[in-house]
């Protein structure tokens, strides 16, 4: 998914501001505290276009400094992404969980660290500290978190 600003974007912000400086003007105008002449007119014309232009370098230049997660145009999953992605795939199809039980799911600190232990485990192996047996026994027999997880292992382990 491409996340980049393009010429729409600027150009809307071209417009928001271009009305907003408008819309000052007339009011400041109305009020009295300046007379409209050209040489204002050209000042409040070069605002917006100064604001859009500032606001594409910042953005390019950020955009070089904090790259994005995943390169412009290759769309490319990371390995855990992907494992992520079969698994919700799987409890998906294989439970008959509600909407919130998946969201309670999805915000629940605890089964996510205990998902990234279950991939650390299926791409290193086993380890005296983090094994299948201590992954399955993680959570209290019957609750969401418990099936999720159990259902989740077995695809993993065979």
């Amino acid at each position: 998914m491409k996340k980049t600003k393009g010429f729409k974007y600027y150009a809307f912000i071209f417009a928001v501001s271009a009305v907003a400086i408008a819309i000052y003007a007339i009011f400041v105008s109305i009020r009295g505290d300046i007379k409209i002449d050209f040489q204002s007119v050209v000042y409040l014309l070069f605002l917006p276009v100064m604001f859009t232009g500032l606001l594409f370098i910042f953005d390019k230049l950020f955009g070089l400094i904090i790259p994005a997660k995943y390169k412009e145009g290759s769309g490319e999953m990371t390995e855990f992404e992907q494992f992520h992605g079969e698994v919700n795939a799987l409890v998906d199809s294989s439970t008959s969980f509600s909407i919130e039980e998946y969201r309670r799911l999805r915000e629940s600190v605890k089964f996510q660290k205990a998902i990234s232990q279950v991939f650390t485990v299926k791409k290193h192996g086993e380890n005296p500290e983090l094994t299948w047996e201590y992954l399955s026994r993680k959570f209290k027999k019957g609750s969401n978190e418990c099936v999720a997880l159990n259902l989740i292992i077995d695809s993993v382990e065979k």
